[in-house]
């Protein structure tokens, strides 16, 4: 690989100034490069000295040193580097907080859910409950007070049926004679 100034001072034979044409896109481009392997001489990580192809990326700088040869980095290296002069302290410090709030958001879509059940069910056990209470309601007598709903020519309620006694079903258009009104209870007060 070669970069964009060594491609200018081969053709031209010199360094580039801010009058040649290719200046701009030679400040645009980097003489970084990451490559799999190094190779070139040496073909080894400067720093720890790796040099196999174990998954880590290896960066060129684009420097080459007399009796040396070009200068690599791998990325375990350069990872180490940036940890210690804290390049993305600030970032990781983001990511921590991000993450806590998405636990925090997961516990909430969690109770949420827990909650949601606890309601559906609370709300079937209280129509099971009142379902109930209005077949109990329907299957027995109601309660009234003494001698109220009750025919003066049969007090005993033994065989006779609800109509017989005077009491009506709730909603039936027909209104016993011997039940009274609400206007004559409260009259009698």
């Amino acid at each position: 690989m070669t970069s964009l100034l060594e491609k200018f001072t081969k053709r031209y034979g010199r360094l580039p100034t801010e009058f040649d044409p290719d200046y701009l896109e030679m400040l645009n481009m980097s003489k970084v490069y990451v490559v799999d392997v190094p190779t070139r001489s040496p073909g080894k990580c400067a720093n720890c000295g790796a040099s196999k192809d174990d998954g880590r990326k290896y960066v060129d700088i684009g420097l080459y040193i007399e009796w040396y040869g070009d200068v690599y980095f791998c990325g375990y290296c350069i990872h180490e580097v940036t940890k210690k002069i804290g390049l993305f302290g600030e970032l990781e410090n983001k990511i921590a907080v991000l993450e806590k709030e998405v636990i925090r958001l997961e516990a909430l879509k969690d109770d949420g859910k827990r909650l949601n059940e606890l309601v559906v069910q609370t709300a079937a056990e209280i129509k099971e409950h009142y379902d109930s209470l209005l077949s109990n309601v329907a299957d027995s007598d109601l309660i009234r007070p003494p001698g109220v709903g009750i025919s003066e020519e049969e007090p005993s309620r033994s065989g006779t049926s609800k109509t017989e006694q005077g009491i009506t079903k709730p909603g039936s258009s027909g209104r016993s004679k011997d039940l009274p009104s609400l206007t004559d209870l409260l009259g009698t007060i």
